[in-house]
């Protein structure tokens, strides 16, 4: 199942990456949203200086890192911006960058809420 445009990550998919295990679903988002926070700064400084491969490696570990944990919003942002990168349309990459960066704080919010809801539902089954 995808997440709807008002959900940023898949959990389906990240429970299905755990194994069902909500404290290893717990430690997998904590780990993509500190990542994730360093790369979203690292492309704020890539497209700031205009470093297109910097912006291209970068939106790429994002990518990966968004998609393994089914954060397929931030993934398909991230693609786009590493496809300006690599087509040299820096025009562009403000604005994707904007769009990447707004999803992922969508995407932070969504990890905070579903961290609460697993470690919940953990400890009312222990």
């Amino acid at each position: 199942m995808s997440p709807s445009s008002s959900e940023s990550i898949d959990l389906e998919q990240l429970q299905q990456i755990s194994g069902g295990d909500p404290e290893f679903e717990q430690e997998l988002l904590q780990l993509f949203v500190e990542d994730a926070a360093a790369q979203v700064e690292a492309l704020r400084a890539a497209i700031a200086q205009q470093n297109g491969s910097a912006i291209e490696e970068t939106a790429h570990h994002l990518k990966g890192a968004s998609a393994n944990v089914g954060a397929t919003a931030i993934a398909q942002a991230a693609s786009k911006l590493e496809t300006s990168a690599y087509t040299k349309q820096s025009e562009q990459q403000r604005v994707l960058f904007e769009a990447c960066s707004r999803v992922y704080l969508r995407s932070v919010s969504t990890c905070s809420r579903s961290i609460t809801i697993r470690v919940l539902e953990f400890e009312h089954h222990a």
